[in-house]
């Protein structure tokens, strides 16, 4: 069966998800990952989708075509004209062996990539702004650089203990 990809309104992936694979009966593959956001109130998961407002699915015959592209939350499906372009079985295989269905994988977060600006919210440098040298994923650690006694100082704190400020914020 071939597999075909429909593009969905902005977050109405999950809708169509539910709709396509749980009451039409139809495969369905929309792989998704948990970004750890921080927030004022700590650190927030938040699972965002791996191909935003795309879905997967896997249809048999034209009637089925036809319930995808007409399927609520479905803005077309990707094709030459009205003729979808298949995607090879073996692509979604390699997503699928990669991103399994009922896993949600964590991402860092891209706020606290190395030059991001951050301010301590825990620990004995609370409140201190610093620059994010390296994300250390093994240990989900940050090295920072921070102005200590009037001179620069590297320190590794837990991932959880910064918050990403913008520019204007440290000014």
């Amino acid at each position: 069966m071939p597999w075909l990809c429909a593009r969905t309104h902005p977050k109405k992936e999950k809708l169509v998800v539910d709709q396509l694979h749980h009451r039409a009966g139809l495969d369905v593959y929309a792989p998704q990952f948990r970004l750890m956001k921080k927030t004022k109130r700590g650190k927030q998961a938040m699972a965002q989708y791996l191909f935003p407002s795309y879905i997967f699915c896997q249809c048999d015959n034209p009637d089925e075509i036809q319930l995808v592209r007409y399927t609520t939350g479905v803005t077309k499906i990707i094709g030459r004209g009205p003729d979808p372009i298949e995607v090879p079985s073996s692509i979604i295989e390699d997503l699928q062996s990669t991103y399994p269905e009922d896993s949600i994988f964590e991402a860092a977060d891209p706020a606290l990539e190395p030059g991001a600006r951050v301010e301590i919210v825990s620990g004995s440098l609370k409140s201190m702004k610093a620059t994010v040298l390296a994300y250390l994923s093994v240990e989900d650690r940050l090295k920072i650089l921070v102005e200590f006694l009037g001179r620069d100082t590297e320190v590794e704190i837990p991932t959880d203990h910064a918050l990403a400020v913008s520019s204007t914020e440290d000014a």
